[in-house]
């Protein structure tokens, strides 16, 4: 029995030392992933701003070949995340007070080049005072992000996707709907689960990694939030929320911010 134990015990330590080495990496990976991907998006921004000469043909090709390249930065952030979030030796970033409003402004702008290619219109709300969360930079932008992506890469062409932001005295919560590929029954339960990919979800966007829900629900449980999704009311709609808790220096600035 206790030879069986201290079996088990080392195999234990071993799966979780090759756990570490493969979080590692896939973190060292995907760092070295991250400047020449970065070059290339500087790049296609550049041809972007001075766009006017090109004709028809050339400005579709241009924001296809953006949008790829935002596609393959946000994989290579995935990767990242994740490695980070499950090697042990990684150490938690530095928080900062974000203006989640600012920055989902921000997000949808630089998002644009993906719903334009699909003619998607992206229509945000922010209900009454927002206050500032506490939070890492990178980490929340995240969060944000993926969700936005999965909401413009399977709402159907030409089709609105929603965006609201809301507070209480205790939390916020962000919500964003598509219409578009719903989730099946069968697909709710693993939805959160790492790699996991519904067997539609794959035919509409053979490419994807699998990653991106996986580490938004990772991620807002870590800081004490929640994640959750809802099919409807309207048609082929699904809507995804996540809350986060205010901590208290954001609680005592919406109470100064209120006089």
């Amino acid at each position: 029995m206790r030879l069986n134990l201290a079996s088990n015990i080392k195999s234990l330590d071993e799966y979780k030392e090759l756990e570490n080495r493969k979080s590692e990496f896939v973190l060292i990976s995907s760092h070295q992933l991250r400047t020449p991907l970065t070059s290339v998006r500087w790049g296609l921004e550049a041809l972007n701003k001075n766009s006017n000469s090109l004709n028809q043909e050339q400005k579709q090709a241009l924001l296809i070949a953006t949008a790829a390249s935002q596609q393959a930065s946000l994989l290579v952030n995935q990767l990242l995340a994740t490695a980070e979030n499950q090697t042990t030796n990684s150490s938690a970033g530095k928080k900062e007070f974000i203006n989640i409003t600012q920055l989902t402004n921000n997000i949808i702008s630089q998002l644009n080049y993906l719903s334009q290619s699909k003619g998607i219109k992206i229509l945000f709300s922010a209900g009454g005072q927002i206050p500032e969360i506490n939070f890492e930079p990178l980490k929340i932008k995240s969060i944000i992000q993926n969700l936005l992506e999965n909401a413009i890469h399977y709402s159907d062409n030409g089709s609105v996707v929603t965006v609201n932001l809301s507070a209480s005295k205790e939390k916020i919560k962000f919500a964003v709907a598509n219409t578009g590929l719903m989730i099946s029954d069968k697909d709710k339960i693993k939805i959160f689960t790492k790699f996991y990919r519904g067997r539609d979800a794959v035919k509409q966007k053979p490419s994807g990694s699998g990653l991106g829900l996986f580490l938004v629900n990772s991620l807002v449980q870590a800081a004490g939030g929640k994640v959750w999704f809802k099919n409807g009311p309207k048609d082929n709609q699904t809507t995804f929320y996540f809350t986060l808790p205010l901590s208290a220096e954001a609680k005592v600035n919406k109470f100064l911010k209120s006089f």
